[in-house]
């Protein structure tokens, strides 16, 4: 908690709170588990599902502080190889939806589901031995308002990013 222990009065800098932890035994629990299908009958085609959860308790009873809450995540992609010169043009659509952290420690607060919706283009392109990688994506098409649990700003109000567009080249000299 923020309170300095020699005189009870709560530790600021720069004026966010000073945590002070202990070491205690606690127990994590949890995994991934992914799921990738690219049917032959649908050439280029592939979709996967990823699906993250873990739980951590402290011995003493509780939960441990900055636990991610779990996540479902669906990438939906087409990827088409041309020539030698065009590599592969590729597209996809995603989606990843946070379940509520209901589960907080001590001293933080719950956080509501939410869900982002994504979408990209891209193309890798070879000139002799180096390559050019073009990408085009959009993250959180939504604009959903939301907040990560694991984000150290959620009690400042102050959310993660809106509706975003990415535009990268990347050239790879080798």
């Amino acid at each position: 908690n923020p309170r300095n222990h020699r005189h009870g009065q709560p530790t600021f800098v720069f004026g966010f709170p000073v945590f002070r932890y202990r070491q205690t035994n606690a127990r994590l629990y949890g995994g991934e588990a992914s799921l990738r299908l690219a049917p032959a009958v649908f050439p280029g085609w592939s979709l996967t599902e990823t699906w993250s959860s873990v739980t951590g308790l402290i011995s003493t009873g509780g939960h441990l502080p900055f636990i991610p809450a779990s996540a479902w995540t669906s990438r939906l992609r087409y990827e088409h190889h041309f020539t030698k010169k065009i590599r592969k043009v590729y597209a996809s659509a995603g989606g990843k939806y946070v379940l509520a952290q209901n589960a907080p420690a001590q001293f933080e607060t719950p956080t509501p589901d939410y869900f982002l919706l994504d979408a990209g283009v891209g193309a890798d392109m070879v000139f002799g031995k180096k390559s050019l990688e073009l990408l085009l994506e959009g993250n959180n098409l939504l604009n959903q308002t939301y907040v990560d649990h694991l984000s150290r700003f959620k009690n400042y109000g102050l959310y993660n990013p809106g509706r975003n567009v990415v535009i990268s080249a990347r050239f790879h000299f080798i």
